[in-house]
């Protein structure tokens, strides 16, 4: 993917960048580059479903690795809804435990419970 332009003005803010999975990390790269050119902020990713790596998630991606250790982030976040080897911790990584939330869901689900308040019971950041 071929990343080129921002809408919107970044300089001093905290960027957030969301996707749903890290494969080689190379479109969160090219935008966090991106980032960087356009502004001096945080840069954090987040992303929600499957976490490195499509090479191997036990030993990761070499270049998925070098990419998200390479200072381009200051924080890289993503949940254990697939574990993620301990050597893959990178400095700038933040598993989010979700057995809890999960169990509380399926729970409220199936005793007629609202669900939207699970968000609230836990705090993830």
């Amino acid at each position: 993917m071929l990343v080129t332009n921002l809408n919107g003005d970044v300089k001093g803010k905290v960027a957030v960048m969301v996707d749903d999975m890290i494969d080689t990390a190379g479109t969160i790269a090219k935008g966090a580059d991106l980032l960087h050119r356009e502004g001096e902020g945080a840069w954090k990713f987040m992303h929600t479903t499957r976490m490195l790596f499509s090479v191997d998630m036990f030993y990761g991606s070499p270049l998925a690795i070098d990419r998200l250790s390479s200072g381009l982030f200051q924080e890289v976040i993503t949940t254990n809804t697939i574990p993620v080897s301990e050597k893959n911790y990178l400095p700038p990584l933040t598993v989010l435990l979700v057995a809890n939330l999960l169990g509380e869901s399926i729970w409220r689900v199936h005793d007629d419970y609202p669900v939207s308040i699970v968000l609230h019971l836990y705090d993830f950041f």
